[in-house]
């Protein structure tokens, strides 16, 4: 098959990719909403409008793998229910053109060039070239990982399960949610998540691997694949950096609320050295948009709390399930920073130049984020009369699609509930597309009018 380029599809199509891409996932979420709205599939009084809302907020968070939650899946859904839930979060964690790509592959009907083109993008993608490929490559290792994960915590669920279907169901649910960096469990615990199984390492440390390996990115799956295998003799410049500034996130994050939290007797307090440490990590570990928490989020010291936000923002990786402006966004705008400080006129790392296109648009998504955040949490904060702080945690959460919350979701009014919404389709579809946009506005050809320079002060 003759390769097509970018751009030629892109002048033949009608629809941007980019609109398919935001209305595809509000399809979903609009048909997920009426599902959970079934009688059958929920355990809710009556079909009063005011749990259609909770069925809305549930089916967002579940395509956008956010985690946040006004109901209880475990009491307020029913098998069905929370079967509608997981095939959400599975949808929303791979992108529904995965699953659009994979289906035209079983039953053999042929992926047009604008059908690569999409799926292309939602994965960051230079090109669309063997993207067939990779597609089937991602799907059948995310459901290895997840059947390896669900077998692991099987060992263990039989301890909170009433029966053996349950616990199998229970281990199969908590696989899923934390590869895609969901965040939904099934547990009842008085202080919400998995707080009451603090000290379940097992259980944690199965969820945390899903987590990490959920959240370093699809395409970085490909490249160890590739180099373990023997057909690449290196790792790339990308996949090093992300392992790397991944492993130095996580740890520094533990150590943070390792050192905050020590004291506190409502969190890290109450525990032994042993379980403080690994209860910091697992916290630290969820912060790269998983959403499960093993110590009560509403009795964080506010010191933890905007540590926290500071990660939540930066997210995992890009194509990967995680949520953020991502760590390479990060990555490129620190050392861009240090090599204008240096007086440096290119900017090299690991040996490879990056092209300063790059480093633009990764401030501009920086700035946007920054910006959303920082409108919605003053925006909340004249709806609700909550500490600005809480507030501030909730935003950035459903922004960066992690899930975590100081106890608000549930008590918010209606009108914040949209809000938050709204930041969750922005956090996982919207940034996406921005960052789609502006790479692709980034072949525009300029304009042949050439300004003369002028001084301009900064500092």
């Amino acid at each position: 098959m003759k390769y097509i380029s970018f751009d030629a599809i892109k002048k033949k199509k009608a629809v941007s990719a980019e609109s398919i891409l935001l209305f595809g996932f509000l399809i979903i979420i609009f048909v997920g909403s009426i599902l959970l709205f079934l009688p059958f599939a929920n355990t809710f009084p009556s079909m009063h409008p005011k749990y259609y809302l909770d069925c809305l907020f549930t089916a967002v968070s579940c395509v956008c793998v956010t985690g946040l939650s006004t109901i209880t899946p475990a009491l307020d859904f029913t098998p069905f229910g929370q079967a509608v839930m997981l095939l959400l979060i599975q949808v929303g964690g791979l992108g529904f053109m995965t699953i659009a790509v994979l289906l035209s592959r079983i039953i053999r009907r042929k992926i047009t060039p604008k059908e690569q083109l999409i799926a292309a993008q939602a994965y960051g993608l230079a090109s669309n070239e063997n993207v067939r490929g990779l597609i089937t490559r991602i799907v059948l290792r995310t459901l290895a990982i997840e059947g390896i994960g669900a077998l692991l915590l099987m060992t263990r669920m039989w301890v909170y399960a009433e029966s053996l279907g349950q616990a199998i169901w229970m281990s199969v649910f908590h696989s899923v949610s934390a590869f895609c960096n969901a965040g939904f469990d099934l547990f009842t615990f008085e202080n919400g998540s998995l707080t009451g199984i603090f000290d379940d390492y097992l259980v944690l440390s199965v969820l945390m691997l899903l987590i990490i390996v959920g959240g370093i990115g699809f395409v970085i799956w490909d490249d160890l694949g590739g180099y373990f295998k023997g057909r690449r003799q290196k790792l790339s410049v990308y996949s090093k950096f992300i392992l790397i500034a991944s492993g130095i996130l996580i740890l520094t994050g533990a150590l943070l609320t390792l050192i905050l939290e020590w004291n506190n007797p409502q969190t890290l307090g109450k525990m032994n050295t042993i379980e403080k440490c690994f209860n910091a990590l697992f916290h630290s570990v969820t912060l790269r948009t998983a959403g499960f928490a093993s110590v009560p989020n509403v009795a964080l010291n506010d010191s933890t709390k905007l540590m926290s936000c500071i990660y939540m923002f930066i997210g995992g990786a890009s194509g990967s399930t995680a949520g953020g402006i991502k760590v390479g966004t990060v990555g490129i705008i620190l050392f861009s920073v240090f090599a204008s400080a240096v007086g440096k006129k290119t900017l090299v790392i690991g040996k490879r130049t990056i092209s300063w296109q790059v480093v633009q648009r990764a401030t501009a998504l920086f700035f946007i984020g920054v910006f959303i955040v920082f409108a919605f949490t003053g925006l909340i904060s004249l709806i609700e009369n909550k500490p600005v702080v809480d507030l501030l945690y909730e935003v950035v959460s459903a922004f960066a699609t992690v899930g975590l919350s100081a106890g608000l979701t549930p008590s918010l009014s209606v009108v914040t509930k949209i809000l938050v919404m709204m930041l969750m389709y922005f956090g996982r579809v919207g940034v996406l597309t921005i960052t789609t946009s502006l790479a692709g506005n980034g072949a525009v050809k300029e304009s042949g009018i050439r300004y003369p320079e002028t001084s301009f002060y900064i500092g």
